[in-house]
């Protein structure tokens, strides 16, 4: 697949902010799609989005002390999951 391929290993600290809203707004996008039977597409965005979250959860420290501002325009659910696993680590 050509996310895990490309995309996977190319997030970091610095660009994961970014990844985050985006696969958040495509898993969000795909399950509106849902009736159009896109369990596939739902699946590869929620894979995505969920590693995304655990990089985050990984890296809290520096996204709370250098990515501040940006992890304000992510949806406050997200930003809870991603507490909530930093905390679990």
């Amino acid at each position: 697949m050509c996310i895990d391929k490309h995309i996977v290993p190319a997030l970091n600290q610095g660009n994961i902010v970014t990844f985050v809203k985006d696969a958040y707004a495509k898993l969000h996008s795909s399950q509106q799609q849902l009736g159009n039977g896109e369990t596939q597409s739902e699946d590869i965005w929620y894979e995505f989005f969920n590693r995304c979250i655990q990089i985050c959860a990984e890296s809290i420290d520096f996204l709370v002390r250098d990515k501040d501002v940006e992890l304000l325009e992510v949806p406050q659910t997200v930003v809870d999951e991603i507490f909530e696993r930093a905390l679990r680590i």
